[in-house]
């Protein structure tokens, strides 16, 4: 696959080249692991203009954050504590241990995220210098 087909006018990824769709509600069973999708929800939310992580649940007793991840379940969510964009996603075991979207929320209209690159995301031909300037470390 050319790099053409990874990145698209504009600096947004191809999700359909490189994950085989491109909405969150098209990809059902198509990641078996928490690096898959991982990729995918900061390639979509780049897309979207938007940043998400893993969710935080709690703290534990040294002030480390507990994430919401482990054994058959990731949940996301946007960077932007007033925004309501949630992606729960959980291990199905009737299909051979692949990852299912449970439920979505969309990001809300007044959503303050941004999307920070990663290191991975800025290897590709096709981001800007402005993108680089503003990679998460």
């Amino acid at each position: 696959m050319s790099n053409n087909n990874i990145v698209s006018k504009g600096s947004k990824f191809n999700l359909k080249n490189i994950y085989g769709a491109e909405s969150l509600a098209e990809m059902d069973d198509k990641f078996n692991t928490y690096k898959q999708i991982n990729n995918f929800m900061r390639d979509y939310s780049y897309n979207q203009n938007n940043s998400t992580c893993i969710k935080i649940v709690g703290y534990d007793k040294d002030g480390n954050p507990k994430r919401a991840s482990g054994g058959d379940r990731v949940v996301y969510a946007c960077t932007d504590s007033e925004c309501d964009f949630t992606a729960f996603w959980r291990r199905k075991k009737q299909s051979n241990g692949f990852f299912s979207l449970v439920k979505h929320h969309p990001h809300n209209t007044m959503c303050n995220s941004r999307p920070k690159p990663s290191y991975r995301q800025l290897s590709h031909p096709g981001m800007t210098t402005e993108n680089k300037d503003n990679s998460s470390y």
